[in-house]
């Protein structure tokens, strides 16, 4: 292969991408990508650890809340969807608090 080729190789390679991009992003500009186009849509994620997650989901006029785990998913509670979500306190944790219970799951685990 001469320069010239490799050159025109490469700016076809680049235009096809190009197009690509371009395509991907008019669909998400025209609403076409992403549309929920069935009777469930997670709501909420939140990440409890590496391998845990509990997700809010909408199923029709119901909401679900469902625990994630590596090998399975649980189904926590339910409630009727747009209903108000209670501000839930979080209990402030001291150093020598998370320490003391680090140490015995340590003792437990190795001990």
């Amino acid at each position: 292969m001469t320069s010239p080729d490799v050159l025109r190789l490469f700016l076809g390679l680049v235009l096809v991408v190009g197009v690509i991009l371009a395509f991907g992003w008019l669909a998400r500009r025209g609403g076409l990508a992403g549309r929920t186009r069935g009777r469930m849509r997670v709501v909420e994620s939140l990440g409890l650890g590496p391998r845990h997650r509990m997700v809010l989901v909408q199923l029709d006029d119901t909401w679900l809340v469902v625990g994630i785990s590596a090998g399975q998913m649980n189904v926590l509670h339910t409630l009727p969807a747009g209903a108000p979500l209670p501000d839930l306190p979080v209990a402030p944790v001291s150093a020598s608090a998370f320490a003391g219970k680090l140490g015995e799951a340590w003792r437990r685990r190795h001990g």
